[in-house]
């Protein structure tokens, strides 16, 4: 930081308050840099949304994400589970409940937690929803978040979270999504052969007509039919 710079601020601080307190004037530089900091946008950090989209955003956040059953919201659970793949191992480990959980229901729950340049943050709360999981944050863009369904109350309160529950893996469910995905395609390769067989089906009557329609077509002047072979 260029010294002369800061000087030259004291200076016209002084000359403007009549104080030359230099505690006061780092106190009155630290006010103003705390309420410009929400206008100031990081530099080099251009996959985050600009400041100006931030406060739009947390607008409409707030307003969807509000009230106590409010913050929660559905997701996908093969979303969270790749996630928690990212995770370190210490949350793998611990994760076994709420995997269970969600398996079970099908779908799996995010409470919100905030909105900044980096997107719309949730808690993913692997050890039961009445816990805070102020360090387990998954984010998501902002136009996915705001077409997330809303659970209307808590996980705890809809019981969600039965206790006797055997815990999941979190590689059996990646086992579990891998194998879907493998479902999934050999259909899509079972109807792309069936429909290869429509076309060679179709192709081959139409061959056999044409055959037909040549036959038909012949000149009577031959003494005898040809024989056509088919090889």
């Amino acid at each position: 930081m260029d010294n002369k710079i800061l000087i030259d601020l004291y200076v016209q601080w002084t000359s403007e308050n009549n104080d030359t307190s230099i505690t006061r004037f780092v106190q009155a530089c630290a006010k103003e840099l705390q309420n410009s900091k929400r206008s100031i946008t990081p530099i080099g950090e251009n996959n985050m949304m600009p400041s100006f989209v931030t406060s739009k955003v947390k607008i409409a956040t707030n307003s969807q994400f509000g009230g106590r059953g409010g913050v929660w919201a559905w997701c996908p659970v093969e979303l969270v589970v790749e996630w928690l793949q990212t995770q370190e191992d210490e949350v793998k480990e611990h994760c076994g409940k709420y995997l269970a959980w969600v398996n079970k229901y099908g779908k799996a729950w995010i409470r919100y937690s905030g909105t900044s340049k980096a997107g719309i943050a949730f808690e993913v709360r692997i050890m039961g929803s009445r816990l805070d999981h102020k360090t387990l944050i998954m984010r998501l863009d902002a136009e996915y978040a705001e077409g997330l369904e809303m659970m209307g109350a808590t996980p705890f309160k809809l019981g969600l979270e039965p206790e006797g529950i055997a815990c999941v893996s979190l590689d059996d469910m990646l086992i579990k999504f891998n194998n879907a995905n493998i479902v999934d395609s050999n259909e899509v390769s079972v109807d792309n052969e069936s429909n290869m067989g429509e076309v060679v089906a179709s192709s081959l009557v139409d061959v056999s007509e044409e055959i037909d329609d040549a036959v038909d077509n012949s000149g009577d002047d031959s003494s005898e039919d040809e024989e056509i072979e088919f090889v």
